[in-house]
């Protein structure tokens, strides 16, 4: 295996940040904070996943970052996000 390339890792890293980023649910609406949590905990086991690949050596850096965006892509967000109020005024 070749060493990865500055740009492959920057990939990596940003696929893990999308993955992370993970909006906050609004907790008036009945089952969000649990539908938060859970894609939450989803998208870190396929994190770890394709981390547990590329370190032991199963994985290349590019096919790691391929991996956690296409899971990403499968696991979205399913609940209604927070959204603070706009008073619509001028202060």
């Amino acid at each position: 295996m070749t060493a990865p390339t500055a740009p492959e890792v920057q990939e990596l890293a940003a696929a893990i940040r999308e993955a992370m980023t993970v909006p906050v649910a609004d907790s008036r609406v009945d089952g969000g904070r649990l539908a938060e949590e859970m894609l939450r905990l989803e998208r870190m086991a396929q994190v770890r996943g394709a981390l547990a690949s590329l370190s032991e050596g199963t994985s290349s850096v590019s096919a790691a970052a391929e991996t956690i965006r296409d899971s990403t892509a499968h696991t979205p967000v399913t609940y209604t996000p927070y959204e603070p109020k706009r008073d619509g005024g001028a202060r």
